[in-house]
């Protein structure tokens, strides 16, 4: 209280008028707070719009790379079958020769199909990473790990022909591997089929969808390994062995640890295998 007539000092008057304001707030109608209604014709904030550019980004890049395989393998069976025709008009007893459908095969492969999916691959955006070595006792306890893979999956994969078919389906990739020059299962096998599935599976595509998770990008190109085998009996452990070279280019991003561990592995099933036998 101040005496009657003195003048009040600013702080004194600033203090009243808080007091005042609080004690009306006691008796006023408590204040909710409510969510802005957002305009539906206005822009989304910066962080959605950013999400959703990198779905459609992502979902752009994944049909883009669906779709180039999805022409490789049909212009590779195509030319295969076209090119079988014509080999069995002009002679008939070739058409049945392992080396004969091998080149056919091959030919059609990597000089026309893998050069076509790389030019629709080409659009897709490279991520570019850093690359790091790997020491001889690593990638030899990878090499054990994939001769397990392979094994076990080789099983798996036999067994579920087996039983698809009653008993009657016949692994193709041994009728050809015995039925070619050693030379030639060398030079395809072992030599070229690496280089160029290396150059694809990993390079090719972990290089383009690893920015959406590096993972996810591991088992893509592990699952488009298997797929253009074009048999059961090799999707099992090519999908295994193709998680394992995913993870050491992933890993290192270099395709020298990949091809030789690939290389490794299909002489042992090639070459080593057709001479046991």
């Amino acid at each position: 209280m101040t005496e009657p007539g003195r003048p009040q000092s600013p702080q004194q008057n600033t203090r009243a008028g808080e007091f005042q304001q609080a004690w009306q707030g006691e008796f006023q109608q408590p204040q909710y707070w409510q969510e802005p209604q957002q305009n539906p014709w206005q822009e989304p904030p910066m962080n959605q719009m950013g999400e959703r550019n990198a779905v459609e980004s992502a979902r752009r890049s994944y049909s883009r790379i669906g779709a180039s395989f999805s022409v490789m393998i049909v212009v590779w069976m195509a030319l295969v079958f076209v090119l079988g025709i014509g080999i069995s008009m002009l002679h008939r007893e070739a058409a049945h020769w392992m080396w004969v459908s091998l080149l056919v095969s091959d030919c059609s492969f990597y000089l026309v199909a893998v050069p076509l999916a790389y030019l629709m691959l080409r659009s897709v955006p490279e991520e570019p990473t850093r690359k790091f070595g790997m020491t001889f006792g690593e990638l030899f306890e990878w090499f054990l790990v994939s001769l397990a893979i392979v094994f076990v999956g080789g099983l798996l994969g036999n067994a579920l022909a087996a039983l698809f078919s009653g008993g009657m389906a016949q692994n193709r990739l041994d009728n050809i591997v015995g039925g070619i020059p050693a030379w030639l299962n060398i030079l395809a096998v072992v030599v070229v089929g690496p280089i160029v599935e290396e150059w694809l599976c990993r390079k090719q595509i972990i290089a383009r969808v690893r920015r959406y998770g590096e993972r996810l990008a591991i088992v893509v190109s592990a699952l488009v390994f298997a797929l253009f085998h074009l048999n059961l009996y090799q999707f099992f452990y090519a999908f295994g062995l193709g998680l394992v070279l995913g993870y050491i280019y992933m890993r290192t991003s270099q395709l020298k640890y990949t091809i030789g561990l690939h290389m490794a592995i299909n002489f042992l099933g090639s070459v080593v295998r057709s001479v046991l036998q």
